[in-house]
């Protein structure tokens, strides 16, 4: 079993969809309880990989290399690292919690928890191929499965909003596939293997030149970053609160995902000379989200901006490879280390975010019925501290190592000073939220289908410690990286 638990892990949400295919739609129980149990199965694997992940080695674990397609010299290669595998993590959690969050959805559950489970199939796919054909394929599945997610549980009225989705996701998804071909075309001898092209990249400068920008805007588009932005903003507003989770907690972070793993591998070269790039979309990016976060009252809306000025932040992160044309690298590793893990805390935090309107219900009806409860406030509190970098959790740790990392040069310095500027604007709108908890007014659009979310009182305790646990012990998921990070610390320094 431990030989095939990768195998295992990708098979299992596709036999999964094959048998909701064949249950009765009225048969909602029976549905629910199989996408449950695949996505419960799913978490425990992951579980297995990380207590069995050998921390000292670099090089792919668990991995499965099978001759696929000859003709094109494709082979079917994943595995597992220390980034992939806390990746990997995150979505083992998003997909297991919104199952139960979306227990009760009104309409179209099976249609729902099909697209869930073929999803959760196109993502894992993503993050453990190590075949560019491989990826691509998976990349395509994803982003069909979302498009098709959003577009059905997005009202009629938001045709524009989806077709603006669609329209985005297509053109991320051809970028990378025809920075893929100019890839292989180069190099056909190496087929489409990613490990082979990252240590003989070997790429004529106008190829590189021309890959590298495609690669870099699909990926941003997905991520997404200022100015790419817009089609997510439309998407998570118009449909229900587990569609957002998955866009903002996990399909988003795809974007930052594929720089690391497939841009920063294949263009070392173009990836520390672009370093500066990466600061000025991260200062420009922050900046406007946090204006947006400051502006506005739509609860949701302000999630969404937050999520966008992390991932601001994490390109501040990717910024200090810069300190590899200084030589000084160790501030290209602490930064490379922030911007995976803020990445990733992202995606929890969004995803307890994205819970809070259901939370404040709760504290509504209960200050109605049975006085303050001030468990359920306090929980409230803790999310939005812990939003904001409050010390001790995750989100606080990624902030610090990005800054750390970006501080050693002067001119990211400077950017960076400017981007932390928008957090007072964030801070000044999350304490105001609080203060709307604590003494309920009708400032902040807090509305959320009551069937929209369920048993959100057992998944946010649960993530909350998951957050703090890992805030206070950072060194355990810092062990998981330090030798992956030193292999492509390695390619940047060398082959730039």
């Amino acid at each position: 079993m431990d030989n095939h638990l990768l195998l295992t892990i990708l098979v299992l949400p596709i036999i999964g969809t094959l048998i909701l295919i064949f249950i009765r739609e009225n048969r909602v129980s029976i549905i629910k309880s199989v996408a449950a149990i695949i996505c419960g199965l799913q978490l425990w694997i992951i579980i297995q990989l990380l207590t069995s992940f050998d921390k000292t080695v670099s090089y792919l674990q668990f991995a499965e290399h099978i001759n696929w397609i000859n003709l094109l010299n494709i082979d079917f290669i994943i595995g597992i690292n220390g980034i992939n595998l806390l990746y990997l993590a995150l979505a083992g959690i998003v997909f297991f919690t919104t199952v139960f969050i979306s227990w009760r959805i009104e309409n179209q559950q099976k249609s729902f928890f099909i697209l869930l489970l073929l999803l959760n199939g196109g993502i894992t796919g993503v993050l453990i191929a190590f075949d560019l054909f491989l990826f691509l394929m998976f990349y395509g599945l994803t982003l069909f499965a979302m498009f098709i997610l959003v577009t059905l549980f997005s009202p009629q009225s938001a045709n524009f909003q989806t077709g603006h989705f669609g329209v985005k996701a297509l053109v991320s998804f051809c970028l990378i596939m025809i920075g893929t071909l100019i890839v292989n075309n180069q190099n056909p001898g190496f087929g489409f293997n990613l490990v082979t092209f990252a240590q003989n990249p070997g790429l004529p400068a106008n190829v590189s030149n021309a890959g590298f920008i495609l690669f870099l805007i699909g990926f941003l588009i997905i991520a997404p970053v200022f100015p790419f932005h817009s089609w997510l903003a439309a998407a998570v507003h118009e449909t229900i609160t587990p569609v957002s989770i998955l866009l903002l907690a996990l399909f988003s972070q795809i974007g930052i995902f594929g720089i690391l793993h497939i841009l920063f591998p294949l263009f070392p070269g173009h990836a520390v000379q672009s370093a500066i790039l990466f600061a000025i979309l991260g200062l420009i990016g922050a900046l406007y989200y946090a204006f947006s976060v400051f502006s506005i009252s739509n609860f949701k809306k302000i999630v969404l901006y937050f999520a966008g000025y992390l991932n601001a932040f994490v390109l501040l992160g990717l910024s200090a490879l810069l300190a590899i044309k200084f030589q000084t690298p160790d501030a290209a590793f602490t930064g490379l280390n922030g911007a995976i893990i803020l990445s990733t805390a992202s995606g929890l935090i969004t995803l307890l975010l994205l819970l809070l309107p259901k939370a404040y219900q709760s504290v509504i009806k209960d200050d109605a019925i049975n006085g303050n409860r001030w468990q359920l406030k306090f929980m409230i509190l803790l999310v939005l501290l812990a939003g904001l970098g409050l010390p001790g959790f995750l989100i606080f740790i990624g902030q610090y190592l990005c800054l750390s990392g970006a501080f050693c040069q002067i001119s990211t310095r400077i950017i960076s000073i400017f981007a932390l500027s928008g957090l007072i604007l964030i801070g000044v709108q999350f304490f105001r939220i609080i203060r709307a908890i604590i003494r309920p007014d009708n400032r902040f659009d807090f509305f959320v289908k009551t069937t929209e979310i369920q048993n959100e009182k057992i998944i946010m305790p649960m993530i909350i410690i998951i957050l703090l646990l890992l805030g206070i012990f950072p060194e355990s998921i810092l062990k998981y990286l330090n030798q992956s990070i030193d292999n492509l610390m390695e390619l940047l320094t060398i082959l730039r």
